[in-house]
């Protein structure tokens, strides 16, 4: 889609546009990247250390930041958002109001947990990616969350 919007030029080296497509974390689910930024970091790649402390720490809080937010706070706020949802006629509108709260925060901290995941997994490899899940809920449009 870059390439007909021309917003990038084809990539002619097959590795490079394997590894763009197949690069599971940020395919999987996100962080969104485009072609052209994706291209840019994975060519300094050969210039990585093997092991750099710095991104080693980055690396390791990010993967467990992002655990914290999906298996601790997402999927245990889930088993209440599932019995709200499930049956809303037994339950009063203040209780319906606070599933609607906590659904925001579950799904909040799904996404944020997997772009966090896929952030400190590509950065184990040497490679960057967009932190674009920045405060979603404090845009005032689609266009300007950091897609």
């Amino acid at each position: 889609m870059d390439v007909y919007k021309k917003k990038c030029g084809a990539e002619h080296n097959i590795f490079k546009f394997l590894i763009y497509m197949c690069w599971f974390p940020k395919f999987i689910s996100g962080p969104i990247e485009r072609a052209d930024i994706f291209f840019e970091r994975i060519s300094g790649i050969s210039e990585v250390k093997f092991f750099d402390e710095e991104r080693l720490k980055k690396s390791v809080s990010y993967i467990v930041m992002g655990l914290f937010y999906k298996l601790m706070v997402a999927d245990r706020i889930s088993t209440g958002v599932s019995a709200i949802f499930g049956a809303p006629e037994e339950y009063g509108g203040i209780i319906l109001l606070l599933g609607i709260l906590l659904y925001s925060i579950q799904i909040y901290c799904d996404f944020a947990g997997y772009s966090m995941v896929a952030i400190g997994i590509s950065s184990l490899f040497g490679i960057e990616l967009t932190e674009n899940f920045a405060a979603p809920y404090y845009s005032s449009n689609l266009i300007y969350m950091q897609f």
